[in-house]
């Protein structure tokens, strides 16, 4: 294999590992993960919700997880089109998160079928990072869970950064 493919490969490596901490960041609501993921001018659109730069995204998206009682997303494929120091990636994810239901009863299960439509540039200094992302919403359904009392026993609970289980060594 060629030099040309070697550093074709691992960009597009580094700019998985990059999606891959955004959702992992996401769940454990993990800001400096999160943020390790966007250039300081980048632009984050997640629609109606928030359009903007990446400090308030990460406060607005942290602000918005403090309401659930849980969030889970899984990476599907990942294309990746290098051009130069420019990258196009088009990012299948669906995710669930765990809204408290209305006046307590219960909780709802929230999914999401999403595309992460990013640009990636690659910088001196911070390599390649989100210069914009547009999300876009495929489908979006709600249904009851199952009492907590009802589940499964002995595993360990999800907590936020750094308390949860990934994060203890």
């Amino acid at each position: 294999m060629n030099q040309a493919a070697l550093d074709e490969l691992q960009a597009k490596e580094e700019i998985r590992s990059r999606i891959i901490g955004y959702c992992r960041g996401i769940d454990r609501a993990d800001r400096d993960l999160i943020r390790a993921t966007y250039h300081d001018d980048s632009v984050e659109d997640h629609g109606d919700k928030y359009r903007g730069g990446p400090d308030g995204f990460v406060d607005w998206v942290l602000g918005h997880l403090s309401r659930m009682n849980g969030s889970m997303h899984a990476l599907h494929q990942i294309h990746v089109e290098l051009d130069g120091d420019v990258a196009h990636a088009e990012s299948y994810c669906t995710a669930r998160h765990v809204l408290p239901g209305d006046a307590g009863d219960g909780e709802i299960l929230e999914t999401l079928g999403v595309r992460y439509v990013d640009r990636f540039e690659k910088r001196a200094g911070s390599g390649w990072r989100i210069a914009r992302r547009v999300v876009v919403l495929e489908f979006h359904a709600q249904e009851p869970l199952m009492a907590r009392s009802d589940w499964r026993t002995g595993f360990a609970s999800p907590r936020p950064f750094p308390d949860d289980a990934s994060y203890v060594r």
